[in-house]
């Protein structure tokens, strides 16, 4: 960020509108950028690491202490200092794995900060993204192979009841099901209509 932590007095909105950070220039456009990402992160899953104990920690608190003092003090950037702060950490802190080392934190906060810096942020967060999805991926592979192994097991004891159901849990439908018009075109679509029987046929 450009002219920031300078203890600048509030400036017009010609001014406000000179603020640049990286490639992004105006209060009014960095404003729809953070709020887009703001939106994205709130679908996120809790995947943040510890801060480490290296100079990649160090410069974390650093710059999270300069985002608010620019909340406290009247600049260009008030406004929309609390609103960067709160996406700067999880941002920062996306795990990038569930094995993950401390040392790898640090060489993945470090290049995060250079990026921030850079004002890339679609860089991070398209980075936070293909985490997230692995997540995802990663979670529903684990619950299905749970219920491959909680089938087999019921199987074997021959408890074929709770197997069946447990390969059910997931269906919504409960009893008969109402027939409304999207059903009723689904089963004619399935079954074509009557024809006249065919004498070879019944022969």
């Amino acid at each position: 960020m450009e002219g920031v932590g300078s203890g600048e007095m509030p400036a017009q909105n010609t001014a406000g509108n000179r603020v640049k950070w990286g490639d992004l220039s105006g209060l009014d456009d960095i404003t729809l950028v953070i709020e887009d990402i703001n939106a994205r992160i709130t679908t996120w899953r809790a995947n943040m690491f510890e801060l480490p104990r290296s100079q990649a920690g160090k410069d974390f608190v650093k710059e999270a202490t300069r985002l608010l003092k620019l909340f406290n003090t009247r600049t260009r950037w008030e406004p929309l200092a609390i609103n960067i702060l709160l996406i700067f950490f999880p941002m920062m802190l996306q795990k990038p794995s569930a094995r993950s080392k401390s040392k790898d934190h640090s060489r993945y906060l470090l290049k995060r900060l250079q990026s921030w810096k850079e004002g890339s942020l679609e860089e991070i967060i398209s980075e936070a993204e293909v985490i997230q999805k692995r997540m995802t991926t990663s979670s529903k592979k684990k619950k299905e192979e749970g219920k491959v192994r909680g089938f087999s097991r019921l199987m074997m004891e021959g408890k074929v009841r709770q197997a069946l159901r447990l390969v059910d849990a997931d269906n919504m439908i409960d009893g008969v099901h109402v027939i409304d018009d999207e059903i009723r075109s689904t089963l004619e679509a399935k079954h074509p209509l009557a024809v006249q029987a065919v004498d070879e046929v019944l022969l």
